[in-house]
């Protein structure tokens, strides 16, 4: 499974609030979840560079066995 449905699965899972709060840092700049699965959807540098972030800390949902 990519990191991109990786992400997509934990992200609909998340509580509406925990949405708006920051999931990574990049370059100094705070990125809610919100703004990260905007990131993702259009295939931005910033989103890729989330991603690798978010599964490197162990924050997206494993495949399922």
């Amino acid at each position: 499974m990519s990191l991109k449905s990786r992400f997509i699965r934990t992200f609909v899972n998340l509580p509406l609030p925990v949405r708006n709060e920051v999931s990574v840092v990049i370059d100094g700049q705070p990125i809610s979840w919100n703004v990260l699965k905007i990131e993702v959807e259009s295939n931005t540098k910033t989103g890729d560079e989330g991603l690798k972030i978010l599964d490197k800390l162990g924050f997206l949902q494993k495949d399922e066995k």
